[in-house]
């Protein structure tokens, strides 16, 4: 039984040498553009799936916060990003400031307002 799982495995390693002898022997023999077009539809792809899983949800999400935050005004209840609650007392610039309790204002960066609740 050895002995044929032997002889098997020789043979296996003999074609599959041969095999990969000849790919290296007819790609070796092409010139640098044709192999750069071969491979040219593969990188197309791999950046079309990275652009559809990673970059285009980004952007939505970005747009949903910008919208999010153009929307806000006094007297809405919002979240921030580390998860206080509060009412908009009043929008600067570039800071909102939020009461948390009465006769207390928490002054925070816009782009730290997750959500209206």
């Amino acid at each position: 039984m050895f002995k044929y799982l032997s002889l098997l495995s020789i043979f296996l390693t003999i074609s599959t040498t041969d095999v990969f002898a000849q790919q290296a022997q007819t790609t070796g023999d092409l010139p640098l553009p044709v192999k750069l077009m071969q491979m040219a539809p593969m990188f197309v792809i791999v950046f079309l799936i990275f652009y559809f899983l990673v970059v285009k949800p980004q952007n939505q999400k970005l747009k949903a916060h910008l919208q999010l935050l153009n929307e806000i005004k006094s007297g809405d209840k919002v979240v921030t990003a580390s998860g206080i609650f509060g009412k908009v007392a009043s929008i600067e610039e570039d800071s909102i400031s939020l009461e948390v309790a009465p006769n207390v204002k928490i002054k925070f960066d816009k782009e730290f307002i997750t959500k209206k609740v």
